[in-house]
């Protein structure tokens, strides 16, 4: 007899009246659902208990799925981390349209890059991407796997840096590209250090610092 994809929760049950026949959702709508169960229970417990810390018995208790289902979708741990690190990058992409969205003038969007980045970077699903780039250092077939995911991540970025800086008329500079990886990098180790230091006012002007550097490195196209 086939597992369910998820266990059910008190609320419905509560909902399931004497007698009536629940309305059994398409299969597509149950996977979508225990993927995004998994994913941020993923999340919650990397940014509570590490890498290390987080075995697929705790994500399965975290998330309230059932083993089959998650073995269905992610054969192992390393599948389901690297379809994590994929999955919160498909959500910075909405992050940064809907917060650089909001600026109209095409200038002072793109030299907004650094904040929405950072927004990004440091919520929990960041930190947790972050969690695990650092556990490829040990954690083996991890490092095989996500290199080319990460390829394809830093690939779309660096492409879409490059659409904000052509909306707003600039040409590209001298190690512009070395630049925004370095913007990146920066603001990885800005996130973590958010974690030890709580210092919100501190963050703040270090991510306002590299702002300022981004827009001094185009300083001759703006007239400056």
């Amino acid at each position: 007899m086939p597992l369910p994809d998820h266990l059910p929760s008190t609320k419905e049950k509560a909902q399931a009246t004497p007698g009536s026949k629940p309305r059994r959702r398409p299969q597509a709508e149950r996977s979508a659902d225990t993927k995004r169960r998994l994913f941020d229970a993923t999340v919650r417990c990397l940014n509570d208990y590490g890498y290390a810390g987080t075995s697929t018995e705790v994500v399965l208790k975290e998330a309230g799925v059932s083993r089959g289902a998650m073995l269905h979708h992610f054969p192992t741990k390393v599948d389901l981390m690297v379809a994590v690190v994929r999955d919160a990058y498909e959500e910075e992409i909405v992050i940064y349209a809907d917060r650089l969205g909001r600026i109209k003038d095409p200038v002072e969007r793109f030299f907004s890059l650094p904040q929405a980045a950072w927004f990004a970077l440091s919520r929990p699903a960041g930190l947790a991407s972050f969690e695990i780039m650092n556990a490829a250092r040990s954690e083996p077939g991890l490092p095989e796997r996500l290199a080319p995911v990460q390829a394809r991540i830093e690939a779309e970025a660096v492409e879409q840096v490059a659409e904000y800086r052509r909306q707003a008329g600039l040409q590209q500079v001298k190690d512009g590209l070395h630049l925004h990886r370095l913007i990146a990098a920066a603001l990885r180790g800005l996130s973590v250090d958010a974690t030890l230091h709580r210092n919100p006012r501190e963050i703040t002007k270090s991510i306002e610092l590299l702002a300022r550097q981004m827009r001094d490195h185009y300083a001759d196209q703006l007239g400056s």
